[in-house]
């Protein structure tokens, strides 16, 4: 792997595209998650790619249709966190908001608090 980074020796095509895959697919998970659950995730077995780990998948794959399916596999999860941070971030408002220690709720929720 160094000697590819530094560019003394050129990863076979099979091997390039392995590396360019999980790559992309890191990228995504370390923006919704973090270098650590990013890692998990690639050791983890995942109902979407057989009950294998991703990581598995990326050195056994024997087609390009198998290993083309960690990226959606990955953005998918992804997703699901940001979903999760949004509806926390949501909760997070209204318990201020029922504690008295923040903003008002947004009117559409016809949600008003009781004094």
């Amino acid at each position: 792997m160094g000697r590819w980074a530094t560019g003394n020796v050129k990863p076979r095509d099979d091997a390039g595209l392995r590396i360019r895959v999980a790559f992309f697919a890191a990228l995504v998970l370390v923006e919704a998650y973090g270098a650590e659950t990013a890692k998990a995730w690639f050791i983890g077995t995942n109902a979407e790619l057989g009950d294998n780990a991703p990581a598995w998948v990326l050195r056994h794959a024997t087609d390009l249709d198998e290993l083309q399916l960690v990226v959606p596999v990955a953005k998918e999860f992804a997703s699901a966190g940001t979903e999760r941070r949004a509806d926390l971030a949501e909760r997070t408002r209204f318990r201020k908001h029922l504690d008295g220690d923040g903003p008002g709720l947004p009117h559409s929720t016809g949600i008003e608090r009781g004094d």
